[in-house]
């Protein structure tokens, strides 16, 4: 699957190993060590997946990370204070055919390479965004249930 990278001092577009393997819907996630985390999204076939890759643009590879406790598309991915990574909310499903919003959440430790579970969201979304606060706590916003029902929720 097909990956640029743009340059900062020439702005320039350039090319890099390909994925492992294609994901949309996906996350892409810069972590405090410069590494890039992509975790799940829908595979080729549009079936949600759990699978993550790391990709280091020191080495200008990729590596396979630690699959998500649960297969997710369409989730929100927000770098933490202490460089842990919380995904939450998303689908699972069948392309076309969503088995519903997922109210779960969970974090990974770049660190160890894990996933552990984290509180879920009151309110099951897919498509939203989240942002850390800078007193910790993370802000998620909006999203939908189903397409074409957006929520004005949000949480903290």
């Amino acid at each position: 699957m097909a990956v640029q990278a743009k340059g900062p001092q020439t702005g320039a577009w350039s090319k890099t190993p390909d994925l492992p393997e294609g994901h949309v819907a996906h996350t892409a996630t810069r972590l405090l060590d410069g590494r890039v985390l992509i975790a799940g999204g829908s595979d080729v076939r549009g079936v949600a997946t759990s699978t993550c890759e790391l990709f280091d643009p020191k080495a200008n590879r990729w590596i396979h990370a630690a699959s998500l406790n649960e297969a997710r598309a369409g989730q929100a991915a927000t770098l933490l204070a202490n460089g842990d990574v919380l995904i939450s909310g998303g689908e699972t499903g069948l392309g076309i055919y969503p088995i519903g919003p997922l109210a779960s959440a969970e974090i990974y430790h770049p660190a160890s390479n894990r996933w552990t579970p984290a509180a879920p969201m009151h309110v099951p979304r897919r498509m939203h965004t989240a942002v850390a606060l800078r007193d910790g706590r993370v802000l998620v916003v909006g999203g939908t249930l189903a397409p074409g029902s957006p929520l004005a929720a949000t949480q903290l």
